[in-house]
């Protein structure tokens, strides 16, 4: 007989290979590709610490031979925000940021439909791959779509392609598993061989590199070091032995593509979708919220008059979802979140009850258009303010007078030139903060409410604490031990050496450059980490810095030079409206039952508005 434990756990990993069995097949007549095949290997939950010294330990021989001796290391490698499973695989064959591709968290809260939709349940499972959309694909003025063929699972459509225990697979032509894999959940719960979960993935590739119908790109999920490390910390030696289990098996594979004659035209990527960090105390962040007098969703369907849904998943971040002026529209003005009602009458500060809360690390509040708040348990508040020109996201960060900076950026010499409260380049952000104790978070942090389905604040917990379940180590925060992850690339083309910084969706471009498919770059986030990112143009950071200025009431005050670059800003942004409005239409005449018209409609009122600031600047200077 299994105690109530391993019952418990077994639920849970089924439910997570619920989520990893979903996806649908891309039929079509292949597009011409070049002769190249693409194996992405993804060490889910592995803590670049730890990768870090088992490399230099000597304990991953093949790994060193084969990436560190004749392939890149990017030394400056980030996951996404919130850095979780669903969030990151999207984002390798998407090239999207969370923010930008409907999928938010683990779960989330559909606002429409007043549903949740959790992606490790056996009700929701199913959705993660119909929740993907491409909101760059939508205010690209030449596309003007929310789901334009974005995978490379459907850009390779016609060609075999294959995800093993991947979370995000639409468009592949092949998938495993295609039903419940009871033999991996015996092993990893009953007979507690958390290992076996990535042997009998090893099993299965094999297998279908083995055949002649080899898959043209194959994104494998292993998944025994974030099993391990869940259950016995990041250092242990357990998750250590999925490392150099994982090392022995490169060598075998290596061998294999020798055998089958493709060794010399193959790409292969190793990496992790996010850190870890230990941890252990419990947050019970639902219970708090109820005892603050706070209407949080129950478990009852047919309660319906709650004020707050929170999407209490078992790692470190949630995002939250409010209720206010008697819907459920995402927040524009986080000062709403200052006077939620309370059941008995009365209302209650939101954002200071859960700094309140001795877990609390972070409070990040959604703040209208591209804009959020952060707060942090010391009294630390800051905004960030980003805009979209030339198709390139260009984001502020400034401190409230009289309060700390609850990202510890304000004061650090390295980044004096992006303390001036000026709009800077996504690209600027990401390479000067990589190694701050936050990387990325004006950008990761802002990003995650672009196209409104993420919840209106998200919390943080210091990293000692976890929602849900207590867990020996867990990941899905902003720090920097969930940020930085491994990142090793190998094949033909690839030069040799170490490199600086990468995003998760940086993989996509090196994908489509690879198998030589067209897409426009406007359209994704991420670029070629191999090319140079030129300084961040003067002109274009100028006039991100009036358009600031007009958003805030102010004076614009501009020379005739900035006239031609407003201009062509002005006309994209007019070009793009209107083609939104018809895509609205073309919406509206369709029976949908998702949020895709709510999305487009948030898109055209942010456009007009953009139209409007960019206006009043040309009238100026001109």
């Amino acid at each position: 007989m299994l105690d109530v434990a391993s019952m418990k756990r077994i639920l849970f990993f089924l439910s997570c290979f619920l989520l990893l069995a979903s996806g649908f097949s891309f039929a079509g007549a292949p597009a011409p590709i070049n002769d190249v095949y693409v194996v992405h290997f993804v060490l889910d939950g592995m803590n670049r610490g730890v990768f870090d010294k088992l490399l230099d330990e000597g304990k991953l021989p093949a790994i060193k031979e084969h990436f560190v001796d004749h392939g890149a290391v990017f030394e400056d490698a980030l996951s996404n925000f919130p850095s979780t499973s669903p969030t990151i695989y999207q984002s390798y064959v998407t090239g999207l940021l969370p923010g930008n591709s409907g999928i938010p968290h683990l779960e989330r809260f559909d606002r429409k439909n007043k549903k949740t939709i959790g992606y490790l349940s056996t009700s929701g499972y199913l959705k993660i791959n119909d929740d993907l959309i491409n909101l760059k694909a939508l205010e690209n003025p030449d596309t003007v779509k929310l789901q334009p063929p974005t995978t490379i699972y459907e850009l390779l459509g016609g060609h075999p392609t294959f995800a093993l225990y991947s979370s995000f697979r639409r468009g592949a032509s092949d998938f495993f598993p295609k039903r419940v894999p009871m033999h991996a959940l015996w092993s990893a719960y009953v007979t507690e061989n958390g290992l076996k979960i990535d042997y009998l993935a090893y099993e299965k590739l094999f297998g279908i590199f083995g055949e002649k119908d080899i898959p043209r790109y194959t994104l494998v999920g292993l998944y025994s070091v974030d099993f391990l490390e869940h259950e016995f910390g990041i250092k242990s030696v357990e998750a250590k032995n999925a490392v150099t289990q994982f090392d022995i098996f490169l060598r075998e594979f290596l061998e294999l593509l020798k055998k089958q004659g493709i060794a010399d035209k193959t790409y292969l990527i190793v990496s992790a979708d996010h850190g870890m960090h230990d941890t252990g105390k419990l947050f019970k962040l639902e219970k708090s919220l109820l005892n603050a007098g706070i209407f949080v969703k129950p478990g009852n369907p047919k309660i319906k008059d709650y004020t707050l849904y929170a999407a209490d998943r078992g790692i470190s971040s949630t995002h939250i979802y409010i209720k206010h002026d008697g819907g459920w529209e995402p927040v524009e003005d986080a000062d709403i979140l200052r006077s939620h009602p309370k059941k008995g009458g009365g209302t209650v500060d939101l954002i200071q009850t859960l700094l309140d809360l001795e877990p609390t690390m972070l409070v990040i509040a959604r703040d209208g258009g591209r804009a959020a708040r952060i707060f942090d348990a010391h009294g630390g508040q800051s905004r960030i303010e980003c805009y979209n020109l030339n198709s390139i996201d260009w984001c502020s960060y400034h401190v409230t007078p009289n309060h700390g900076d609850p990202l510890h950026y304000y004061g650090r010499k390295n980044l004096a030139h992006l303390q001036d409260g000026e709009p800077h380049s996504t690209f600027e952000w990401k390479k000067a903060t990589v190694n701050e104790e936050y990387p990325d978070a004006v950008i990761q942090l802002s990003q995650i409410f672009h196209d409104g389905r993420a919840g209106d604040l998200f919390v943080i917990p210091k990293s000692e604490w976890g929602f849900r379940k207590a867990k020996a180590a867990t990941h899905g925060s902003i720090i920097f031990d969930d940020m930085r992850v491994p990142m090793l690339i190998s094949g033909p083309t690839v030069p040799a050496g170490k490199f600086g910084v990468i995003r998760s969706c940086d993989i996509y471009p090196l994908l489509l450059k690879w198998f030589g498919i067209n897409v426009p770059k406007n359209n994704y986030d991420g670029v070629d980490p191999f090319e140079k990112i030129e300084p961040e143009s003067k002109e274009w950071q100028q006039l991100a810095t009036l358009e600031q200025t007009a958003a805030r009431g102010g004076k614009v005050r501009a020379s005739g030079r900035m006239a031609a670059l407003a201009r062509e800003e002005l006309n994209r942004r007019q070009i793009l409206l209107k083609k939104l409005k018809a895509y609205e239409m073309e919406l509206i005449r369709q029976p949908l039952k998702n949020d895709h018209v709510d999305i487009v409609r948030r898109a055209i009122e942010l456009t007009e508005e953009r139209v409007k600031r960019m206006q009043e600047i040309t009238n100026r200077i001109l």
